[in-house]
């Protein structure tokens, strides 16, 4: 049930004979292992870097936080959460969320970006921080997750080019029963500016499909786009 090799079983425990085993001997498993399929595995205790926070006050005084989480690790994640925090200048009043990020996973050299929204009134000029919270192991071989990709027919800008309409297509390796498309706006400085999820859920699966996301900026003009997508197997694996 722990997915480890003879070879691999041996190598750790050299004084055990294979074809003589009883009901109470030890055998040491090695610690990279992945836990048992029954069992939840526990948020790990690695630091993955965040860079880019940008946080902007919109027309309710609401303050919309945006981050990029970088997994700079050579193990996968899923379930990434990040906890951010705003206050006043003198530090009087301080709110903090923790906040998953919009796609579940995250694979080794990727990052991906993490919003949070923090309802107003919200002082004009304020303090903001940001810490990565926690995440999952994630075994890529588990085929949880599908490979997916999109492709974009039609970029509209609307509203002086502080909203573009995204219209296009994806295509899916295997069927599918969900589908998540993220879309992260730029400013001219690279910032990140807005987001928007898109996401399918369907009773037969699929292998492809259509798309038409509105992207806003809570801020400024849009100068630039970025889309990701995440997709879910009809039947997932045990």
């Amino acid at each position: 049930i722990y997915g480890v090799s003879v070879d691999k079983l041996m190598e750790m425990n050299p004084e055990i004979d294979p074809y003589i085993l009883t009901v109470d001997m030890q055998v040491v498993i090695p610690v990279e292992t992945l836990p048992p399929a029954n069992q939840t595995p526990e948020p790990t205790p690695v630091q993955l870097p965040l860079e880019g926070l940008n946080c902007l006050l919109d027309e309710n005084s609401g303050v919309w936080c945006f981050v990029w989480v970088s997994n700079t690790s050579d193990e996968s994640y899923e379930n990434v959460i990040v906890s951010f925090n705003l206050a006043d200048l003198d530090a009087s009043e301080v709110d903090a969320i923790k906040e998953p990020a919009p796609l579940n996973v995250l694979l080794a050299g990727e990052k991906k970006p993490v919003v949070a929204y923090f309802p107003g009134p919200n002082p004009e000029q304020f303090q903001k921080s940001a810490q990565f919270s926690s995440a999952i192991p994630y075994n890529p071989e588990s085929n949880r997750y599908l490979n997916a990709e999109v492709s974009v027919d039609s970029e509209t800008p609307l509203l002086n080019n502080k909203m573009l309409r995204i219209e296009g297509t994806y295509q899916i390796k295997d069927p599918a029963s969900k589908v998540m498309i993220v879309a992260v706006a730029y400013d001219q400085n690279e910032q990140i500016i807005g987001l928007r999820e898109w996401q399918a859920d369907f009773s037969e699966s699929t292998i492809e499909g259509s798309f038409s996301i509105d992207l806003s900026a809570v801020s400024g003009t849009i100068e630039d786009y970025q889309l990701f997508i995440e997709a879910q197997p009809a039947d997932l694996p045990n």
